[in-house]
């Protein structure tokens, strides 16, 4: 018996346990062999689990809050409060520091940066671009604005009456992949913005932003190169580079709104259009090739090493 509403949130593939949690009675339980071999609590609205460095804890992650599990006790700490909405959380190098994302479906987004040594939330903030989100407002307002007007010219033509209007209102959040990442250094996190299609940057230290990067049109996930010095923001439109020692944009690479896919596999990283596959360093995010004349093309899928 697992409970109400139970969640799966990870099965350990070091020793196969599973660890599943009951969202209505707030308990987790840690089951081997068929047989249960732990109980303890798990944050409000469980939803998954992520494992330390050091594989001695790992880290249940709620609707609001973040709980660290001792895997040798298998006992829970009391929730730490990281914000509403919780969507993704990512643990930093040393398991000091927890990074969330943040959205609903009426408004996106947050990042929630939490000092898991201290048990204390550092602060949160809105992501992305403050000048893009305020121009989506004015253009919805705009769009709405129009289409009053019109109803109301359609209205005055037949003699009166009543009409109708539409009210629009700014896109929200998107279905993203990815929307977090952490400096390999643990010093700076990277949080993607659906709505405004930029990437905001914390210091891990204070929990402060300290730049918003834009990115090309569409985002969809940002993924760390190898090396640790780029960052990949994967787009519709193509593929925006983020140094991450400056915290600057490096570069980008333009694949006319087309990207269908991208995927990374030792040294080399493919970004993927309908019709080509572009070939590029993994490390540098260099193009070395391309394969023209694909149809219809949707995925990319590596096999062996």
């Amino acid at each position: 018996d697992a409970g109400a509403d139970a969640v799966m949130l990870a099965i350990d593939p070091a020793d196969a346990r599973m660890y599943v949690a009951g969202r209505r009675d707030g308990k987790l339980q840690v089951i081997k062999g068929g047989q249960i071999v732990g109980t303890t609590t798990a944050p409000p609205g469980a939803f998954e689990m992520r494992f330390a460095d050091d594989r001695k804890s790992a880290f249940i992650i709620g609707a609001i809050s973040v709980s660290r599990l001792d895997l040798t006790t298998m006992q829970a700490t009391p929730p730490i409060e990281t914000f509403q909405g919780t969507s993704d959380v990512v643990i930093g190098p040393g398991a000091h520091r927890a990074f969330g994302m943040h959205r609903a479906d009426t408004w996106c987004c947050q990042m929630s940066i939490v000092d898991l040594d201290n048990g204390k939330r550092l602060n949160h903030f809105v992501t992305g671009s403050k000048s893009g989100r305020l121009f989506q407002a004015l253009a919805a307002g705009a769009a709405t604005v129009s289409s009053y007007n019109a109803g109301k010219s359609s209205a005055i033509s037949r003699g009166g009456g009543s009409f109708s209007y539409s009210v629009y209102a700014p896109k929200t959040a998107a279905a993203i992949r990815g929307p977090l990442a952490v400096r390999p250094d643990g010093k700076f996190a990277y949080a993607l913005d659906a709505q405004t299609d930029a990437v905001s940057v914390a210091n891990a230290e204070t929990g402060e932003r300290v730049a918003t990067i834009g990115a090309a049109g569409g985002v969809h996930e940002i993924v760390p190169l190898r090396g640790g010095n780029l960052l990949a923001v994967v787009s519709d439109k193509g593929l925006t580079f983020i140094d991450m020692n400056t915290n600057a944009k490096s570069g980008e690479l333009a694949l006319g709104g087309d990207l269908r896919d991208f995927a990374m596999a030792a040294d080399r990283a493919i970004a993927l259009t309908s019709t080509k596959a572009v070939i590029l360093d993994g490390t540098t995010g260099a193009q070395i090739a391309v394969v023209e004349g694909l149809k219809d093309a949707t995925t990319v899928v590596f096999l062996g090493d």
